[in-house]
């Protein structure tokens, strides 16, 4: 590793100067430049873990899926070097290691537990395969960038042919199954829903194939009910209940993609009561339903990544909310794309922001939701916003696709974790 210092030493220099002059940003272009460098850096590390490389992959749950595994090996005794939310392609996972290795590359931790974008999962698979890795979902997302689900079930099966341990699947998405029936049953793990909440939940999961029709495979994980925030479920026979970080049954399908993962990394190690206890513990992932104090007025944040995402998400705000603001940013190339969610169970909508702001407007009046503003600037609109009296109901709520997102914790200077820390 030693041959890697003077890349790793170009690229704190250039992680330094990023910050300097946009703080709270530049956080890829270390990785960018490192990556050119040194090749073989990113691959080299990611294979240096004692204990192997957890990989979490698929559209969407990635983030909070990964950010309970890691917990949960964390409670186990177990040190865990994960990345941030934002940080799962290439260029993001090296920053990462950057901003906590040692100048040689070296990562002081046992294993490492990482959400990956699913191309480059696909790609790091070559060079890097992980010895363990959940293969979450495959919805209709960011179709500008991959334009066929069938492109990312290719992917998703790349990377399962290439992990050497267990392959945690969701037995509930055909498009999951098929990626995984070349591997071996010895080593594939299922998860995902109880009958009863698949003959009711399973349409609005947002699957590109959801298995409707077809008994799902012998699953070891199974989400049982959910309930607001709580949720039972089993793992090899044993009941639990979990309390979730957010609500909506999305959330309850990570944890038990998580608690399954878990079990299969700690093997006998493993303690289904701290699992349980760690998992509910846990905060939000930033923007994943949690609720921050900005200049003293708490605000609930809540990401959309997806149609399924911008659905399930609005229709869990309170239908009493009356200062909601949805901010939409360029990630969202053509707004048509999140036509088809009915908005009609806000009361109103008090600001719509960002680049796609007359959009998001013309989506909500077209839906019957009075909207009281528009603005396209989002620094502008934060700043309206926060300025509005407090909501006679609930918290002001912040709706925002991942561009928003990221621009709304800079301009707040609300920095994500990057690694957990047992």
């Amino acid at each position: 590793m030693l041959r890697y210092a003077p890349a790793v030493a170009v690229g704190r220099l250039v992680r330094w100067v990023a910050r300097k002059r946009k703080p709270g940003g530049g956080a890829a272009i270390p990785g960018v430049v490192v990556n050119r460098l040194a090749p073989g850096f990113l691959p080299q590390v990611l294979n240096s873990f004692p204990q192997g490389l957890v990989v979490v992959t698929g559209t969407a749950g990635k983030s909070t899926t990964t950010r309970m595994l890691a917990a949960i090996v964390s409670a186990h005794g177990k040190r865990v070097f994960t990345n941030p939310s934002t940080a799962n392609i290439a260029q993001g996972l090296t920053s990462a290691i950057l901003a906590q290795s040692t100048i040689t590359g070296r990562i002081e931790a046992d294993i490492a537990i990482l959400e990956m974008d699913e191309g480059h999962a696909a790609k790091l698979s070559e060079r890097a395969p992980a010895d363990v890795c959940v293969l979450l979902n495959v919805c209709v997302d960011q179709v500008d960038r991959f334009f066929d689900p069938q492109l990312v079930t290719g992917m998703l099966s790349k990377v399962a042919r290439a992990t050497t341990g267990p392959v945690i699947f969701n037995a509930d998405d055909l498009s999951i199954v098929e990626a995984v029936q070349t591997v071996s049953t010895e080593r594939s793990v299922g998860f995902g829903m109880g009958s009863a909440l698949r003959s009711t939940q399973l349409r609005n999961m947002g699957y590109v194939r959801p298995a409707l029709a077809v008994t799902p495979p012998e699953i070891c994980g199974e989400l049982s009910s959910v309930d607001g925030r709580r949720a039972s479920l089993r793992l090899d026979g044993v009941d639990a209940d979990v309390h979730l970080p957010a609500i909506g049954v999305h959330y309850g399908v990570d944890a038990v993609a998580a608690l399954t993962a878990a079990s299969r990394v700690l093997g006998q190690d493993y303690d289904p009561v701290l699992a349980s206890r760690t998992l509910s513990a846990l905060d939000p992932v930033f923007g994943r339903g949690e609720t921050l104090t900005i200049r003293g007025q708490e605000i609930d944040m809540v990401l959309i990544q997806n149609p399924t995402s911008f659905r399930l998400n609005v229709n869990s705000i309170p239908a009493e909310s009356d200062c909601v603001m949805i901010a939409v940013g360029s990630d969202v190339r053509d707004y048509a794309y999140l036509w088809p969610v009915h908005l009609d169970h806000l009361s109103r909508l008090a600001i719509a922001a960002g680049p796609k702001a007359r959009e998001v407007a013309i989506h909500a009046l077209y839906n019957d939701v009075a909207v009281d503003s528009v603005e396209e600037n989002l620094e502008l609109a934060l700043e309206a916003f926060l300025a509005l009296p407090r909501p006679s109901h609930g918290r002001k709520t912040l709706v925002f696709s991942a561009d928003s997102m990221r621009r709304t914790r800079r301009y707040f200077d609300l920095a994500e974790q990057g690694v957990w820390e047992s």
